[in-house]
């Protein structure tokens, strides 16, 4: 204990003295983050490489209490063991965020450094040995870990967005570690964390709202890889009951976030790994929370975590896994509660009709197109065009066609309603008139169906022998009154 109390309170002092030299020497360097008025809230150019002097502070201390321990406490070599596996993925991850933060990488490559330093942490000794009882081949072990330690550090760089909240979660995340790691028996392994959360807690001074230097990718890199190296040294100890789980509940507040980013990504169609102003500190500052109630806030759920996280690590009881099922559905609360534009279009999409409306359209479509590619004459065409226009819900349908003119109209046609015009060629097309109002509800169909038509009809034989027109016109038109007389006057095929 008393060398855990000289590596806090060592690492503490040490970040205190550097911390405002990093800040100066960045400001002189311009190694600064602009304000962006977007996704950045801070107002004017912030240092940027503060982890530079957590690194270094952790790392001093726990060379001098290596040195310390070794000469004048007697400590055995073996005290030092976690600390020497950790000290070089530690090291290539921290020079991978400094480069960044220096020069600039792309996100591909900067993935690519990030799943070498994890490699190297394998290379150390650090791989999952089991995933829920079943033990892992050494292959598929190292495998998992690595994507393990990448989700872990890039979840850390992602909720670094406010003052104080990574570094912040960092430092609760680890003092839950080295007090699970005090309980487990293995001092070792709170002696490899005990420097970080020393140097962290003197970056805070620095760190908190307003903050004066921000950690950098060289900072929040680091401690996600640490944290996620100490997880699994942790899991792999007998005295975890439930292997990962623990570590997975105690990063859960990142991991909800990086989750998030990439499922909000996915449903619009943006690079996963693009920036966005869409986290969930982004989305608590919307809901009219300051960055320091922000940060209260999730310093709040993480503390929530690790203490769930030390029950159902330690406990082999059945009733932690019910308290953990309660945490996962208010988190899910809590989320809904954040008003995701992408999640509240999901929601509604298999909330009502719309999803089974898109299969019918869909199916509907491609019957259409086999339909037509049998089809020998004009008229065949125009059967299949009216059986998907009824499924469709199109109010009113008209074709020319080889010198032939098809029309058919079911109810009254709205004076406003969406029109859509088909050339198929310079004498040839479809149209066809839907009303806006509930019923019109296959709108991607429709555009589908059109598409197809053009596609499809520009190509046969019996169309009018001039040179086809490509693309389709949709607009939201009047009709005139004497189209409506037209359409209710026609039989539902003329010739």
């Amino acid at each position: 204990m008393n060398l855990l109390l000289l590596l806090v309170g060592l690492s503490f002092a040490l970040s205190l003295l550097l911390v405002p030299l990093c800040r100066d020497a960045a400001l002189r360097w311009k190694l600064v983050d602009y304000p962006d008025l977007q996704r950045k809230i801070h107002r004017h150019p912030i240092p940027r490489i503060g982890g530079v002097a957590v690194f270094a502070a952790a790392a001093i201390s726990s060379l001098a209490a290596w040195v310390i321990g070794a000469d004048l406490l007697g400590l055995k070599p073996d005290m030092f063991r976690v600390l020497a596996v950790i000290a070089f993925p530690a090291l290539a991850v921290f020079l991978l965020g400094l480069f960044d933060d220096l020069v600039g990488m792309k996100a591909s490559h900067k993935l690519v450094g990030q799943i070498a330093a994890a490699g190297v942490a394998v290379a150390a000794g650090i791989r999952i040995d089991s995933i829920g009882g079943m033990a892992l081949a050494p292959w598929a072990g190292a495998l998992v870990t690595i994507v393990w330690l990448v989700a872990c550090a890039n979840a850390m760089n992602l909720i670094d967005g406010v003052d104080g909240l990574a570094s912040g979660v960092a430092l609760i995340a680890g003092s839950t570690f080295i007090t699970a790691a005090l309980l487990t028996g293995r001092l070792d392994l709170a002696v490899a964390f005990a420097p970080v959360a020393g140097a962290l807690l003197g970056f805070l001074v620095f760190n908190s709202n307003p903050a004066s230097i921000f950690l950098g990718d060289c900072g929040s890199l680091l401690l996600g890889l640490l944290l996620g190296c100490s997880g699994v040294l942790l899991a792999n100890e007998p005295g975890m009951s439930r292997g990962m789980l623990a570590p997975v509940v105690l990063l859960a507040i990142p991991f909800a976030d990086v989750s998030l980013a990439m499922a909000r990504r996915f449903l619009r169609r943006q690079p996963i790994f693009s920036a966005d102003r869409s986290h969930i500190h982004h989305r608590l500052l919307a809901l009219g929370l300051t960055p320091r109630g922000v940060v209260i806030v999730l310093y709040g759920a993480e503390t929530l975590a690790g203490v769930l996280a030390l029950a159902v690590g330690l406990s082999r009881h059945r009733w932690d896994m019910a308290i953990l099922a309660v945490f996962v559905c208010a988190g899910v609360l809590c989320v809904g509660k954040l008003e995701y534009a992408e999640f509240e279009a999901v929601r509604r999409f298999f909330g009502d009709d719309s999803f089974r409306r898109a299969i019918c359209g869909h199916v509907a479509v491609r019957q259409f197109e086999d339909a037509v590619s049998e089809a020998k004459t004009p008229q065949e065409c125009w059967r299949a065009i009216e059986t998907t226009s009824r499924i469709l819900g199109i109010h009113r349908a008209e074709m020319r066609m080889g010198g032939a003119t098809f029309r058919y109209h079911i109810g009254s046609t709205a004076m406003r309603a969406w029109q859509i015009y088909v050339p198929i060629s310079e004498l040839d097309w479809v149209e066809f008139y839907q009303d806006p109002g509930p019923s019109g509800n296959h709108a991607t169909a429709m555009i589908a169906f059109a598409e197809t038509i053009r596609r499809l009809l520009s190509a046969r034989s019996f169309a009018s022998p001039r040179s086809a027109v490509h693309g389709v016109l949709i607009s939201s038109s009047i009709v005139t009154q004497e189209g409506l007389a037209r359409a209710a006057a026609g039989s539902q095929q003329s010739i």
